[in-house]
């Protein structure tokens, strides 16, 4: 790991010492970047397959519509994807993966959970990604025994 000292604002402000800049320790040393993901309210249903990107719109049926494009090289590391539902649900196995171009699917994780709050969370992807490459959130959801309704996601996805 990287070590960096830097002038942040003043000496003589609260704050304004030299302060060590890490870069992060899991990669090439580099600085990253976040992408933020999210969908809009929806109620889903038993057995379908949704994607989103970070439009704010509803999950889509269809592939294709919610893509997020890469601008700069990199490595997909982490995704986290926040999802909150008004009625939790019973808990099936749930889903939620990275798709890249519309042809790879990479598991962020699968939840079975009973509780209103889920968290979809992976620290050890290892996705190359290219300009001009684009990914969305794709969702595969179980046949519930009582579906969530009114379920909202957000989160991001980091490239370094």
């Amino acid at each position: 790991m990287t070590t960096q000292t830097v002038q942040v604002g003043h000496p003589d402000l609260v704050g304004g010492a030299a302060t060590d800049l890490h870069s992060h320790a899991g990669g090439g040393g580099g600085l990253g970047y976040a992408i933020n993901v999210q969908a809009l309210t929806s109620s889903p249903t038993d057995g379908a397959t949704v994607y989103f990107g970070m439009l704010p719109k509803t999950p889509q049926t269809t592939a294709n519509r919610s893509k997020v494009y890469i601008r700069k090289a990199g490595t997909i590391k982490i995704a986290e994807i926040y999802c909150y539902s008004g009625t939790a649900g019973t808990g099936e196995a749930w889903s939620l993966y990275v798709r890249k171009n519309n042809t790879t699917d990479y598991l962020i994780a699968t939840v079975s959970l009973t509780t209103a709050e889920r968290v979809f969370s992976n620290a050890s992807l290892d996705i190359a990604v290219a300009v001009g490459d684009y990914i969305e959130i794709k969702g595969v959801q179980p046949t519930w025994g009582t579906n969530p309704l009114t379920t909202i996601y957000g989160g991001y996805i980091y490239v370094e």
